[in-house]
Parts: structure tokens; C-alpha cells; sequence
């Protein structure tokens, strides 16, 4: 979950490369951040990732390292 964190954490700060605009893609509309704070940036992702199930979480975090 920690990875999975960081992984999107680091996508909302810094959404410049093709990676990260491609795990922005991931999060659906609802969660994304119209406020550019930190804050909102983070609650967007927790939002994101508290709202998953278990089973989606893993399967996306598998995902993103590429298993």
C-alpha cells in the first residue's frame, strides 16, 4: 500500500513525464485535484486509494511495478 501511495503521491507532484501522466490517467475524474495545495493533492490520492477494494488494490499496485 505504501508503494502504491508514493507511486500516485509522486504522479500528482510531478505529472511532467509519460509515466506519471499515464498513472494521473489511472484515477478516475472524481478524484482528480482541481486545487493545486499540497494538501489537496495528497487528499485526492488518499481519496483515491482508501475508496479501492483490497483485491483492486493489489491488481494495481501489480500493475504499476509491472508483475
Amino acid at each position: 500500500l505504501g508503494s502504491l501511495l508514493a507511486a500516485l503521491t509522486d504522479a500528482v507532484f510531478n505529472p511532467d513525464t509519460a509515466y506519471n501522466k499515464k498513472l494521473i490517467s489511472l484515477m478516475p475524474v472524481q478524484f482528480a485535484s482541481t486545487d493545486a495545495s499540497t494538501y489537496n493533492k495528497i487528499r485526492s490520492v488518499l481519496d483515491f486509494v482508501s475508496s479501492m477494494t483490497d483485491l483492486y488494490a493489489v491488481k494495481l499496485h501489480r500493475m504499476i511495478i509491472g508483475v
